[in-house]
């Protein structure tokens, strides 16, 4: 619950369920925690967010995820790059279309991107974002599960090397992805996915 991440944070029992004890009446979200675990480092997501809001009194029960489907898909990345994308990307994700981007020159200043980051449209844009990792199987085809119907963006990074002494740099790649809500069965092919350059 976003009212204290901590206080609410609770795990399911052996039957899938979770339990919420003594949860404020009050406009609440139910949010799905991602949690990657790296080398060095740990990171926390937001995967799934939905709205309640409890009564007085009252006993809430939801059912969540049951409109959700496994997407799979297929990468191509542009031909100039000579990359493999089921062999050579460092990682993909489906994420919320962005609320926008900053130009370019406001992305090298600092202060510039601070200004643009709180801006109150921009904020609560980047709060309603949800985001899945893909997952790269051993047949070439990166998946996601329990993926809710709309639209999506396919994104990645990818570390270019720079000429010279220069350090290297990371460009971001992707592309719009759709998963429809009256799709049949529980798994959903978008077939290949063309990445192109982000702005």
């Amino acid at each position: 619950m976003e009212l204290d991440p901590e206080a609410y944070r609770v795990a399911s029992d052996r039957n899938g369920r979770f339990v919420f004890d003594r949860v404020l009446p009050v406009n609440l979200h139910l949010v799905r925690i991602s949690i990657t675990r790296h080398p060095d480092v740990v990171t926390i997501g937001r995967m799934q967010r939905y709205q309640v809001e409890p009564r007085p009194g009252q006993t809430l029960r939801l059912e969540v995820g049951k409109d959700t489907r496994t997407v799979r898909l297929r990468v191509r990345l542009p031909e100039e790059l000579s990359l493999d994308a089921s062999r050579q990307l460092p990682g993909l994700s489906l994420e919320s279309p962005r609320p926008g981007r900053p130009p370019r020159q406001v992305r090298q200043q600092p202060e510039a991107m601070g200004a643009w980051y709180w801006r109150p449209e921009v904020r609560a844009a980047l709060y309603e974002r949800r985001g899945w990792p893909l997952r790269l199987t051993a047949d070439g085809v990166w998946e996601a599960h329990e993926v809710q119907p709309r639209h999506w963006m396919v994104r990645t990074a990818i570390q270019m090397e720079a000429p010279g002494p220069a350090a290297d740099t990371w460009e971001y790649f992707e592309a719009p992805v759709t998963v429809p809500a009256d799709a049949e069965g529980e798994v959903v092919d978008l077939g290949e996915v063309l990445l192109q350059p982000a702005d």
